[in-house]
């Protein structure tokens, strides 16, 4: 049976909660049409039931999110993206062209010669080498530019890849 309140417009059904008596039925229970304003008087009310949401939903970004948020916004306004991509390109360029020496040098080997390039031939190679650098270096350079520009405005499409394998390292 309805408890009433004193003043008779609020009463207390048995799970603790508060309800106007048009909201409900004669069993208690919410009519189809009622917004049942429920407060919560048991636990201190609805103003700090939802601050300790807020609260925990905070503490929750901070956990997860934030670590995520600033790596992103640390690679989007860093250098380092572009510093480690020029080391990889670095080492990419070494390797392939000591192959290239070696590829020769065992060409020529095979028919019992010595390496007989030039000086000219190998300067060429190594100008080669330079400006192919330059130009890896180069299309990192804008390939990390677009990607930071679609980090700061939230761009759609294949960022979200980058991100990921940037989260990955």
């Amino acid at each position: 049976m309805p408890n009433f309140k004193e003043g008779g417009n609020l009463y207390r059904p048995a799970n603790g909660l508060m309800r106007m008596p048009s909201d409900v039925d004669d069993s208690g229970r919410p009519t189809p049409d009622s917004d049942m304003h429920i407060k919560d008087t048991d636990n201190g009310g609805y103003a700090d039931t939802m601050a300790q949401l807020t609260r925990n939903q905070y503490q929750d970004y901070l956990k997860r999110y934030k670590p995520v948020e600033d790596d992103l916004i640390r690679n989007a306004t860093s250098n380092d993206l572009y510093d480690l991509q020029v080391a990889r390109n670095s080492e990419i360029s070494e390797a392939n062209f000591t192959r290239v020496n070696e590829q020769q040098a065992a060409a020529q080997q095979k028919y019992g010669l010595a390496d007989r390039r030039t000086e000219q031939q190998k300067r060429n190679l190594d100008l080669s080498r330079g400006l192919s650098l330059a130009s890896m270096n180069n299309e990192s350079r804008q390939a990390i530019g677009d990607l930071q520009r679609k980090i700061m405005t939230g761009a759609a499409g294949d960022t979200r890849q980058h991100v990921n394998k940037l989260r990955e390292r």
